[in-house]
């Protein structure tokens, strides 16, 4: 970008539609990429600029080059992605996380001030048949810890915050529960990363389909 050109918010134009973007290098390193966005005005003007927001007035010469190397942009970012398997501009439609679904028995312990602040968890019976303190839950299972709102009290118990009888009761993961709630099966559901090594391969294999249909 053209430092010598002003610089505006974009909430300085008028309304406006990106009409193109492409991958740019960085210019600090040869391995950094962001993203630059050619953006069209009701008014006729047009601006260039990144994800944070930061344009610059573009004229039709700018507008002109900026379609005319978009191409030969995404060509080389292909052949960067297909050579190291980062996605830095995430311009490639794939997933990266994953869906966790787990059964888990949760062994609860009712208490005065339970219907306020919460049952006590005595441990977690994972699907493997392993069972793990709420200790081990809060530092090897967060994700597990973080769905059943597992918190540690000042007095050292640990608690389902704030989910008390009523509120078990009636949530929708809690498949089955035992003896007065001593024992509760719930189907605990979160987000996980997919592992970098399998993204980069799905990346890989993105990006030199792309070079190869577009040769």
């Amino acid at each position: 970008m053209n430092k010598n050109k002003t610089v505006k918010k974009i909430k300085e134009y008028p309304e406006g539609d990106i009409i193109e973007s492409a991958p740019v290098r960085s210019g600090r390193t040869e391995l950094e990429y962001y993203k630059l966005h050619l953006w069209a005005y009701s008014d006729g003007t047009y601006t260039i600029g990144d994800d944070d927001g930061d344009h610059e007035e573009a004229d039709k010469e700018d507008v002109e080059e900026f379609l005319r190397l978009s191409p030969q942009r995404h060509r080389a970012y292909d052949d960067y992605v297909a050579e190291t398997g980062e996605d830095p501009c995430e311009l490639y439609f794939v997933a990266r996380k994953r869906e966790v679904n787990q059964r888990v028995e949760l062994h609860l312990q009712n208490y005065v001030g339970a219907s306020e602040f919460g049952l006590r968890l005595r441990k977690v019976t994972l699907p493997n048949g392993e069972d793990i303190t709420p200790a081990q839950c809060l530092a090897d299972h967060p994700k597990l810890a973080e769905f059943i709102e597992l918190k540690k009290q000042e007095s050292g118990h640990f608690i389902l915050d704030e989910v008390n009888e009523q509120v078990l009761r009636e949530c929708p993961e809690v498949e089955e529960w035992q003896d007065y709630l001593s024992t509760v099966f719930v189907n605990a559901v979160w987000d996980e990363p997919i592992p970098e090594e399998e993204l980069r391969v799905t990346l890989r294999e993105k990006a030199k389909k792309s070079l190869e249909s577009n040769r």
